[in-house]
């Protein structure tokens, strides 16, 4: 929804910003885990002699179109409940210089979810598929990292999502610093900071 269609019928917002410290022991203790468990499971079930499809070469490659194809999953996911496309856009997260792909409007909840987890889990597949043609080899496991790497920033996000749903339950949500910054938008009081915003209608 339009944030200024929101403002309009009399929504109340409030920005939020989350601790990028938390954010970053999150992000790392994601991409270790995922990684480690992952990686584990094909050197358990491959040795060394299965056969490689890949070459060790092919990483950079792999990692790239992986990423392509990332991103290009997010922009379809977004524009299924964006009222406009020409909001979405590609874009570096200032100084974390991550890709992402942006949008100006706001979401339901479970929106915001659904646009960041769908390509996460079609992703996270990817890449597990991918496990079956390098098996345990250093290709895999370098790939499997640089993939966590990004993956699990927006599942970071999604846990925060679901932690500010629980905690403020606002009836929208707009991402506009991914994890780090975000708007919420509600009828109902917004209690934050031990103050109250917002007002009953």
């Amino acid at each position: 929804m339009s944030r200024n269609n929101l403002l309009e019928q009399d929504y109340n917002f409030q920005e939020k910003e989350a601790n990028e410290f938390i954010v970053s022991v999150i992000w790392a203790f994601l991409v270790f885990l995922l990684t480690i468990s992952t990686a584990w499971y094909f050197f358990l079930n491959y040795d060394e002699f299965n056969v490689r499809i890949f070459a060790a070469e092919s990483t950079g490659l792999l990692v790239i179109a992986a990423l392509f194809i990332y991103l290009i999953l997010k922009f379809l996911t977004t524009a299924l409940f964006c009222c406009d496309n020409k909001n979405i856009k590609f874009k570096l997260l200032e100084s974390k210089y991550m890709p992402i792909c942006f949008c100006r409007e706001a979401f339901k909840t479970w929106q915001v979810i659904l646009i960041y987890l769908i390509p996460l889990v079609i992703a996270h597949a990817g890449v597990f598929l991918a496990g079956f043609f390098l098996g345990g080899s250093p290709t895999f496991v370098i790939m499997l990292f640089i993939m966590e790497f990004f993956l699990c920033l927006d599942l970071t996000l999604v846990l925060y999502i679901i932690y500010i749903k629980i905690r403020y339950n606002p009836d929208y949500i707009a991402v506009n610093y991914h994890v780090y910054n975000i708007t919420m938008y509600s009828r109902a009081y917004v209690k934050l900071n031990k103050r109250i915003y917002g007002r009953v209608l």
